[in-house]
């Protein structure tokens, strides 16, 4: 198996609906995601990268709300 060094150095996102281009550095994006074996049509996440450690409390919280909406409260 070959192996990578991967560094994010940042994000553009393009948002149609203002035709603008916003960006953020690497160290400002919450997560990142990586297909080890992309065939160019269906992207499977085979590893997930959370650089920010507030992001875990961040996807906990989120989903904890999530599950709230749908369940109720558990």
């Amino acid at each position: 198996m070959e192996s990578a060094i991967v560094e994010l150095l940042g994000l553009d996102v393009f948002d149609p609906t203002t035709m603008k281009v916003e960006s953020e550095p690497g160290q400002n994006v919450p997560a990142w995601f990586l297909d080890t074996d992309y065939n160019g049509l269906c992207f499977y996440v085979k590893q997930a990268f959370f650089p920010r450690t507030s992001a875990w409390a961040s996807l906990k919280k989120l989903l904890k709300v999530a599950m709230k909406m749908k369940f109720g409260n558990i």
